[in-house]
């Protein structure tokens, strides 16, 4: 009876833990991480094939950097990362200048006051080492209306950051403008003051140039984040208040359209070649 009576204990107190601890059961994104502060260097200490993880709650919007400041070589490559309190990615980067043997990252984004981000710290290569980082609040240039604005973009990918805050409501398109024939291709995403998505455009111009329309509401700020998959290319952007004519709307969706063809069969999208549009 006494046996038998620690053996039902037994299955009592297993059935306990099994219903406290559900079955395949796993840590939430982020536990584990090291609280970061701003302005403050701290270590990352990575193994192989991993990550070191940092948290960090804005007290205030806008862009911050969180940056190694290894002293770097080709086979020592640290690469930074940033994520949502749910994990997402929300943005990376590799060498602030691969050509010029600066194998840190700097990676930019916005974040939002009060919410939770995390900030992962590994390196390129599968091997293990201790480096330095850095939090910190940043800024960007400004675009002004009917300007031309030069971007400079180091290594394919990289992003560089534009804020606008129009006086009044209105529809603005953002467009670059690389030479004709060039082979820069250049994009852009547009995000609100605290980091959400509004748009994108790869390809909506001519010659693989980038152009972004939307509404935007007065006194509000913007960024558009800038790059193009290419190394070590530079290119001009404008922004303008889109007001097109009804024949400017005619135009420019078949200049669309025709950009759009112009680019599948370029990219080898179809067996058929138009050269009568230029193909």
């Amino acid at each position: 009876m006494k046996k038998l009576t620690s053996i039902l204990l037994a299955l009592i107190l297993a059935l306990g833990i099994l219903l406290a601890v559900p079955f395949g059961a796993s840590a939430a994104f982020g536990d584990g991480a090291t609280p970061i502060t701003l302005n403050t260097q701290v270590t990352a200490v990575v193994s192989a094939g991993s990550l070191a993880y940092f948290s960090f709650t804005p007290a205030e919007s806008g862009l911050y950097s969180f940056a190694s400041k290894a002293t770097t070589d080709e086979d020592f490559d640290p690469i930074g990362h940033i994520y949502n309190a749910s994990g997402t990615r929300l943005a990376s980067h590799d060498d602030v200048d691969y050509w010029g043997d600066d194998y840190n990252f700097n990676v930019v984004f916005i974040l939002e006051a009060g919410k939770k981000y995390f900030f992962g710290a590994g390196l390129y290569y599968n091997v293990s080492g201790s480096y330095p980082v850095l939090l910190t609040k940043t800024g960007c240039d400004s675009l002004s209306l009917n300007t031309k604005t030069n971007v400079y973009i180091e290594n394919e990918d990289d992003v560089v950051f534009f804020s606008f805050t129009p006086a009044k409501k209105g529809t603005y398109r953002l467009y670059s403008d690389t030479p004709k024939n060039s082979y820069i291709d250049p994009y852009v995403t547009l995000y609100d003051a605290v980091g959400n998505r509004l748009g994108y455009d790869d390809d909506g111009g001519n010659n693989w140039n980038f152009s972004l329309r939307y509404n935007m509401d007065a006194g509000k700020t913007y960024y558009f984040a800038v790059s193009a998959d290419d190394d070590g290319v530079s290119f001009p952007i404008y922004l303008e208040e889109y007001n097109p004519t009804l024949l400017n709307r005619a135009i420019n969706f078949i200049s669309t359209v025709l950009n759009w063809l112009r680019n599948f069969f370029k990219l080898g999208g179809g067996l058929l070649r138009l050269p009568f549009f230029g193909f």
